[in-house]
């Protein structure tokens, strides 16, 4: 099994226009698993483009789609649904 904090680091020394060195990267681990250890960390998957799915989630409820459905297709429980309107002002 993958150990989360030693690939986020790993992406952070790739994806950095400098380099992070050794000294620095131990420095963040240790606090990371000091602070979050033996804990379960929730990462929340990217939503990509927001406002599209907003749209798309406004389309279909004001076609008339289902509550359920608009739920399935979209991953999103009911409350997120009325927040998703919210934010595109129901259009």
């Amino acid at each position: 099994m993958a150990d989360i904090v030693n690939d986020t680091i790993r992406y952070l020394r790739e994806a950095a226009g400098v380099a992070i060195d050794d000294a620095a990267a131990l420095a963040a681990e240790r606090r990371v698993r000091r602070e979050y250890g033996g804990g379960t960390a929730y990462v929340g998957k990217h939503d990509g483009d927001r406002r599209a799915g907003n749209q798309a989630i406004a389309t279909d409820y004001l076609a008339g789609v289902p509550l359920s459905e608009i739920c399935a297709r979209h991953c999103i429980s009911r409350s997120t649904i009325y927040k998703r309107l919210k934010e595109t002002g129901g259009r």
